[in-house]
């Protein structure tokens, strides 16, 4: 296996990328004890290390920064964090990060031109008093290139106000999302206070954009039930979709399961129950194939091994691509989306085995003088007997010193 030939690139690697510290509980090591400070005091290119804790949420306006859990960390959001203003040629890493969300409170990205990537990441709308969110989980407005793999998305409860739309898991407007073995739902609607239920909110909706879903689950949520009103029934809600592309959207899915909420109840027999929904709501395209992916250990010390771990069809042959920028462009013609930026050096790393699962140990090289190194990963299996290509979902490891 000559996967090292993919590394001398690294060497190219710009050397300012400092390694600040957060943990909740100080000590020895420690750069900061609250992460939004963190966040802010970190130049354009750093990473930030948590370590396990309980922080509040953070926004990042205008500058490329990773900001990870350390490999084995619990890290905990009390608030949501914002991203913003990230320009052309500059990107944004979120990795391991869990957000508990109180009412009315959620994620955002907006206004980003250049490249977000959510990995490993939990969103938790469900207010742990019921209170009702009337926002999506993750709000992705103006953003031309956003990631999510492996994360999970749970919307809270749709309250039942005048102009508010029911919680979406995930609404994209004006952007484009690529989402990889992602799980989502949308929110449930609240039940009638009295009166009617509130209508669930679709798991993933995009509209005057574009969205790609490979190996995802996404569940709309339910919708609220009736309850007897002084004036007249309460009607059940309406469910929501799994997929809900709106005006001018534009979505792909790939071995992808979709399933619409369920109605919400009447308050009685002349009441009217709220209708379920389908799995998908407006036009949708299928890509062909199943879903491919990639796994790599991160954060991982230089002079380590870094853990690989393929998934594809047996018999297929991967190929390892190696990055220092990323990339986000629709390729179906490769059955997927080119999310490594050039120049790469793609390098054979085996054959896909009966099983279908490829694992690998990659040495990390040590890059002198450099405190951390963010790379960015992605494989195309290769099917030589169908003449197909599968691009898989990325990784992006993360190379620390082994000092940190």
């Amino acid at each position: 296996m000559r996967v090292s030939l993919a590394l001398p690139l690294l060497a190219a690697a710009p050397l300012a990328q400092t390694v600040h510290v957060v943990d909740d509980d100080g000590g020895p090591g420690v750069d900061f004890t609250d992460l939004a400070t963190a966040v802010t005091a970190a130049a354009p290119g750093d990473a930030v290390l948590i370590r396990s804790g309980s922080y509040a949420g953070f926004t990042v306006d205008g500058k490329s920064l990773t900001v990870t859990a350390d490999e084995t960390a619990v890290v905990r959001l009390s608030s949501g964090f914002t991203v913003e203003n990230v320009p052309l040629g500059s990107r944004v890493l979120l990795r391991g990060l869990g957000v508990d969300f109180l009412a009315a409170d959620h994620c955002l990205l907006r206004n980003n031109v250049g490249f977000v990537g959510l990995e490993d990441c939990t969103f938790d709308g469900i207010d742990p008093l019921g209170a009702p969110a009337p926002n999506a989980a993750l709000e992705v407005s103006l953003s031309s290139r956003v990631v999510l793999t492996r994360c999970v998305v749970l919307g809270g409860v749709t309250p039942q106000l005048p102009g508010v739309l029911p919680g979406a898991g995930v609404r994209a407007d004006f952007s484009n999302v690529y989402v990889y073995g992602t799980t989502v739902r949308g929110a449930d609607g609240i039940d009638g206070a009295p009166g009617d239920g509130a209508g669930g909110g679709a798991a993933l909706s995009v509209s005057n954009g574009f969205a790609f879903a490979s190996g995802c689950v996404l569940v709309g949520g339910d919708g609220g039930d009736g309850v007897t009103a002084p004036l007249g029934c309460g009607h059940g809600g309406w469910g929501g979709a799994g997929l809900a592309t709106g005006f001018q959207g534009t979505s792909y899915l790939q071995d992808t399961a979709t399933a619409g909420g369920a109605g919400g109840l009447a308050s009685g027999p002349l009441c009217n129950d709220g209708l379920p929904a389908p799995g998908i709501t407006g036009p949708v395209n299928f890509l062909p194939g199943t879903a491919h992916s990639l796994d790599v250990t991160t954060p991982v010390r230089m002079g380590a091994l870094a853990h690989n771990v393929l998934v594809g069809e047996p018999g297929e042959i991967p190929f390892l691509a190696i990055a220092l920028q990323p990339e986000a462009i629709f390729t179906p013609f490769w059955l997927g989306v080119l999310l490594v930026g050039l120049p790469v050096n793609p390098v054979q790393v085996g054959l896909i085995p009966p099983g279908g699962v490829l694992t690998f140990d990659l040495p990390v090289p040590v890059v002198p003088g450099v405190e951390s190194l963010q790379v960015f990963e992605q494989v195309a299996f290769v099917d030589f007997a169908t003449a197909t290509v599968t691009l898989s979902s990325p990784a992006y490891p993360l190379l620390l010193d082994s000092s940190f």
